[in-house]
């Protein structure tokens, strides 16, 4: 894949390695952020407001990002309910707090730190910069009465269609489940992020969608155009996602297809570099690099990137039967193929293998399954009806999907089966169009991914 213009493999580590070098201090400072966040999370557990101001006070002072000034409006927007109910008499909780005159910069602007019992528009127009009176920040879901940003506007007006509804200022300010997916995009068609991203996102997470290789269109048409990412290029998407703190907010990291083995390396180094700084981090790897009809489809070198590199840092992985044998050198035939299969590979103790769309000696005629392996053998295996259709994207999707069961909280084997069922849906629907790729549009599949639950 290179052309004699990009720099090689060595060049291209030695860069990354100089620009993690570079980043300790970065790398320093966010963990000093998810401290105080930590110590704010406390405080607010046991509602302890002056702890929770320090946090507050020393997260603005290290970094004045919009997570910090949110929760300090939060917080007073709970001491304004709390206020009202009180006499005017009443003493304010902490005297520091009516101290609260001076004005903290935050993002170039500049906001009031208001003390409790100020009225509610005062507040929303308190984070408006100057320039901006109707751009009011808002706050998330979970926030105290009133809510600040879409039901509120400057001057106190409400928009159209708000409510208000007493809430506890305990209540947790959280975020949607965030992903990090990297693998291919398409123009047209569906596969990579461009068939994982939508389902994920449809199901409420958030996704940081990073590509690996650019094409018009999936492989199934006479011609396509494009390239694979130059790794210049593709270094600088991961050091803009490294320096918006990326890694440390994820919840997961997916990868797919990757097109040239520069970027294979940078992927892996990324991957490492992410479970260090945050091993809470839940990795799925979807080793695309075959299957059996047109056989092996990435360069061998990558290929053996995804099998030394990736696959021993997976906490899950999902390859098809033609993958899994190439990765091992042996036929998947069998159940005891499969748990043969899973030693061979250098997974991590606890990691779950997840060989999809298999026909085993004993599978059921007509139909194909997933199985699912942890360290103690086979956990469940899922038999579905074999569609006489096989589509670009169809593996990127089922892996999106997992991902999605995964992070509204459905158990592994309730997500596999979830994500069988819905890609089983997406391809009788593009069956029944004549389209030559999945189909994400049918009006149930969308449905389901909404409506997608642990129950």
């Amino acid at each position: 894949m290179l052309d004699g213009t990009w720099r090689t493999s060595a060049q291209a580590k030695a860069a990354e390695r100089e620009r993690i070098a570079e980043d300790e201090p970065k790398a320093a400072k966010e963990a000093s952020k998810k401290q105080i966040k930590a110590n704010l999370a406390a405080a607010e557990e046991i509602e302890d407001l002056n702890t929770a101001l320090d946090a507050i006070e020393e997260g603005v002072a290290l970094d004045p990002v919009n997570f910090f000034r949110e929760a300090h409006v939060h917080l007073l927007l709970h001491e304004n309910a709390r206020q009202a109910g009180r006499s005017a008499r009443a003493t304010p909780i902490d005297s520091r707090r009516n101290q609260h005159k001076q004005r903290v910069n935050v993002d170039g602007g500049i906001f009031p730190t208001l003390q409790p019992g100020t009225p509610a528009p005062a507040l929303a127009c308190a984070l408006c910069p100057s320039a901006e009176p109707q751009r009011t920040r808002a706050l998330p879901s979970s926030t105290c009465w009133p809510r600040v940003g879409a039901n509120m506007r400057c001057g106190g007006r409400r928009a159209a269609g708000s409510r208000t509804g007493a809430r506890d200022w305990r209540a947790p300010m959280t975020p949607p489940p965030f992903v990090i997916s990297i693998q291919s995009q398409v123009v047209f068609g569906h596969v990579g992020n461009s068939a994982a991203l939508f389902p994920m996102q449809a199901a409420g997470l958030e996704v940081a969608a990073i590509p690996t290789v650019i094409f018009s269109n999936t492989p199934n048409y006479p011609t396509q155009h494009g390239r694979a990412l130059p790794p210049e290029f593709f270094s600088d998407l991961l050091q803009g996602a490294r320096e918006r703190g990326l890694t440390e907010r994820a919840d997961f990291i997916l990868t797919g297809y990757i097109g040239s083995l520069d970027v294979a390396l940078m992927v892996a180094d990324f991957v490492a570099e992410a479970k260090a700084v945050n091993p809470a981090l839940i990795y799925l790897c979807d080793p695309v690099m075959g299957d059996t009809d047109p056989g092996l489809y990435v360069p061998e070198a990558i290929a053996d990137v995804m099998r030394d590199r990736l696959l021993p840092m997976a906490d899950i992985a999902t390859p098809n039967p033609f993958e899994l044998s190439w990765l091992t050198e042996r036929k998947v035939a069998t159940t005891w193929d499969l748990e043969a299969a899973r030693q061979i590979l250098r997974f991590a103790p606890e990691a779950q293998l997840i060989t999809t769309g298999c026909a085993l000696e004993d599978t059921t005629p007509g139909q194909i399954e997933s199985v699912i392996l942890g360290p103690e053998g086979i956990i469940s295996r899922h038999p579905t009806k074999r569609l006489p259709i096989g589509l670009p994207g169809t593996g990127d999707l089922f892996a999106g999907l997992i991902v999605a069961g995964l992070a509204r909280g459905v158990p592994l084997p309730r997500a596999v089966e979830i994500a069988q069922n819905l890609t089983s849906r997406a391809l009788d629907h593009a069956n029944a169009l004549g389209a030559g790729e999945v189909v994400l549009s049918e009006p149930e599949f969308r449905r389901a991914l909404v409506a997608l639950d642990p129950n």
